[in-house]
């Protein structure tokens, strides 16, 4: 589940501009998904290690994600 980060981010950078909003509201998603996470260790619900890395690694390159792609829509519809 933790790795649908990265296409949210690409969606996400699709669809909102400008594109520091897109990468703060993926790594606002990223942040809350690895809070559920840290909630649902706490409560004594197994919690896969490699989720939590993929979300703890994976956010940041998906925001960078959503920033690039949200800044090439932004630059593309300029152009024309």
């Amino acid at each position: 589940m933790a790795i649908l980060i990265f296409p949210i981010g690409l969606v996400l950078g699709w669809l909102i501009r400008p594109p520091h909003r897109a990468a703060v509201v993926t790594a606002g998603l990223g942040g809350i998904a690895l809070a559920v996470l840290v909630v649902l260790l706490v409560a004594g619900v197994d919690v896969s290690p490699l989720e939590t890395l993929v979300l703890l690694f994976g956010t940041p390159i998906a925001a960078v994600s959503a920033f690039h792609v949200s800044r090439w829509r932004l630059t593309r519809t300029t152009r024309e």
